[in-house]
């Protein structure tokens, strides 16, 4: 675990890993591959990472999870990311939708499947964060779709159900995050800390992740 006595700190340091990240990907396969997870937390850290530079013209972006709301809805995560990451040198980065249709969330399943395609084959990068429940991506405690995918090697999107409004959530497998080259997990404050150090004990989801995660943990 990397631990840093703020919050800025922590941004600076994992946006130059993430950028690491994806220099060497494009160096290697010609583009890069990057999932991330919506919330307030990574906020700062996706405006900071807009300022890097690097060729964010081969950069394709997606969701880790999403709300099942339209764009336009304050709980979108794909707003969050256009708003956040689609600017400075980043301005012509592609963010693939994970809601192409919020009024049919079988369609959208289907449709969705097919445009994470790229990210099935191939994931350089993902950026995980935690709630306080343990929950990660929409990947839920006590959530009986969330403990299927938990334990499956399906590589794909699902819909889960959420504690909390709005509950029902669209999400990237287990599987599929599991097989990014990089995982991160970004996590701020002792509370959080308390959850991901008691993750196994209380088989929350994120305990499925530990193994490979790079945790980045800001005291404040």
């Amino acid at each position: 675990m990397k631990q840093f006595d703020s919050k800025q700190a922590l941004e600076k340091e994992l946006a130059n890993a993430i950028a690491y990240e994806l220099k060497k990907a494009i160096k290697e396969f010609g583009n890069a591959r990057l999932l991330l997870s919506g919330g307030s937390t990574p906020a700062q850290l996706y405006t900071l990472l807009s300022g890097v530079q690097l060729d964010w013209s081969n950069v394709l972006v997606g969701l880790v999870d999403e709300r099942f709301v339209p764009i336009s809805h304050p709980a979108s995560n794909e707003a969050l990311l256009i708003q956040t990451m689609q600017q400075n040198e980043a301005r012509d980065v592609r963010i693939v939708s994970m809601v192409a249709d919020a009024s049919d969330e079988a369609m959208n399943l289907v449709y969705v499947n097919k445009t994470y395609q790229p990210f099935m084959e191939r994931t350089d990068v993902v950026l995980l964060g935690m709630g306080e429940d343990g929950h990660t991506a929409s990947l839920f405690p006590g959530d009986k779709r969330s403990e299927v995918l938990l334990q499956s090697t399906a590589i794909g999107i699902f819909s889960t159900t959420a504690p909390v409004a709005p509950e029902n959530r669209v999400t990237c497998s287990a599987e599929m995050l599991l097989k990014a080259r990089s995982l991160f997990l970004m996590i701020v404050g002792a509370s959080k800390l308390s959850v991901f150090q008691a993750a196994d004990e209380n088989a929350y989801p994120i305990a499925h992740f530990k193994d490979k995660l790079t945790t980045y943990y800001a005291i404040k």
